[in-house]
């Protein structure tokens, strides 16, 4: 009975220095406070910690934060035009219809993808190949 329950647990690997530092440097990669981001990245490529692994995922970290910030600066222009063209215009609905638009896409834009940066940065952490369908195939082009 008790060696029953010992062959259904599942024994977490054990892992070396190295294997442990790349998740952690891997992981970090992905938190979205910006100077933690960078430093990550920087120990990465010119430090050359935590091997492949960690390369790959601080790559993919900063094409997904370029791609984070280039949509909501186009977020921002769109915004500034839609006020601008409201004001001259005079119509006070289409103020509201942008404000309200600008509302939707801020969340989608930058909420979103600020949880989904935390929920990877954890799942990496554990150990698991996170790779972002369009993204990696292009971070694997400069491995």
């Amino acid at each position: 009975m008790a060696s029953e329950k010992q062959d259904n647990e599942k024994t977490a690997p054990v892992l070396s220095e190295a294997e442990k530092e790349a998740r952690q440097f891997a992981a970090l990669c992905y938190v979205p406070v910006m100077l933690i981001n960078f430093a990550a990245m920087f120990f990465v490529f010119f430090e050359k910690k935590g091997g492949k692994y960690a390369r790959f995922h601080a790559l993919q970290s900063l094409a997904l934060t370029l791609i984070i910030v280039i949509s909501v600066v186009v977020l921002n222009v769109v915004v500034i035009a839609g006020v601008m063209a409201g004001f001259m215009s005079g119509n006070l609905l289409a103020l509201v219809g942008v404000w309200a638009l600008t509302m939707v896409a801020a969340f989608a834009l930058v909420f979103i993808p600020l949880v989904a940066l935390v929920v990877i940065a954890i799942r990496v952490w554990g150990g698991h190949d996170v790779r972002l369908p369009l993204i990696a195939k292009y971070v694997d082009g400069f491995m």
